[in-house]
């Protein structure tokens, strides 16, 4: 596979909104989430993936860390999901312009520097290295949607 092959294959394309998917591609949509609050003392996170088709959530949740990580976290479940039920691909719906633009070829810089960035190592390298395994063998279009929108408007724009 030559270098061109290997970027193809490495990094997701971006996905249309999702009101212009074909009506059999809107099983394959997942809407990402995440959020951090402190209680009491603690830090806690909570990671959810949304699907529009089946109407429902599944979430995760753990202590420590930012929303981002939390945002991470909700992409690796919603990698989970698709694995799980052996789709094709993943329409990936995400609110955090840095996982957007990390899957559209960041990831691809941090791997070929590994996963270092001016010198040190990238933040969540973890978690990075596990997402970019996994885009590698299942294709991901990715999408910035807004945050916090009225649904009315959600269902229009993506």
């Amino acid at each position: 596979m030559d270098e061109e092959e290997q970027e193809q294959v490495t990094h997701a394309e971006e996905a249309p909104p999702y009101n212009q998917l074909a009506a059999e591609e809107t099983h394959y949509a997942l809407f990402t989430d995440g959020l951090c609050c402190i209680i009491g003392m603690n830090r806690k996170w909570k990671a959810a993936v949304w699907s529009p088709i089946q109407q429902a959530a599944q979430a995760t949740e753990g202590e420590g860390g930012l929303s981002q990580l939390a945002e991470l976290k909700a992409v690796q479940l919603a990698l989970d999901i698709a694995e799980r039920e052996k789709w094709p691909k993943l329409y990936l719906y995400t609110d955090l312009w840095m996982v957007a633009s990390a899957l559209w070829g960041w990831l691809e810089k941090w791997k070929k520097a590994n996963w270092q960035r001016r010198g040190k190592p990238i933040w969540a390298a973890d978690e990075w290295k596990d997402i970019a395994s996994r885009v590698e063998k299942l294709p991901v279009k990715v999408r910035h949607v807004g945050a916090h929108v009225p649904k009315s408007r959600a269902n229009e724009e993506h």
